[in-house]
């Protein structure tokens, strides 16, 4: 399973990090990482629960995943939960920049010079 069937769950900060730390990972990417005990297989292939931090958002995957799974997963091509906002911020060089959390390609940040 690569996404088609997998549901993302919108969870909160807190939630992913419980998940986090109540076991080590089975495997642990920047974009995410998969946990539990294995309880079911996928072709002789132990499964895990998996998560996802993306653009400040985090996820928990409906299906559990293989480890050849998750780290083929596209994270640009995840059918993720929107949201329609932006934020504005003024980053740390003191210029204005705005905050999509929809756009994974760019972190979430677009500059703007004002």
């Amino acid at each position: 399973m690569t996404g088609d069937a997998m549901n993302w769950i919108e969870i909160t900060e807190t939630e992913y990090m419980d998940a986090l730390e109540v076991l080590p990972p089975a495997l642990h990417l920047g974009h995410g990482f998969l946990f539990d005990e294995p309880t079911i297989q996928k072709e002789g292939r132990p499964c895990y629960s998996p998560y996802l931090r993306i653009c400040g958002r985090y996820f928990a995957g409906s299906e559990p995943m293989t480890n050849t799974e998750f780290r083929a997963l596209r994270i640009d091509e995840l059918a993720l939960p929107e949201i329609n906002h932006r934020e504005q911020i003024t980053t740390s060089d003191g210029l204005l920049a705005s905050r999509q959390s929809t756009d994974p390609g760019t972190n979430g940040f677009l500059r703007e010079v004002a």
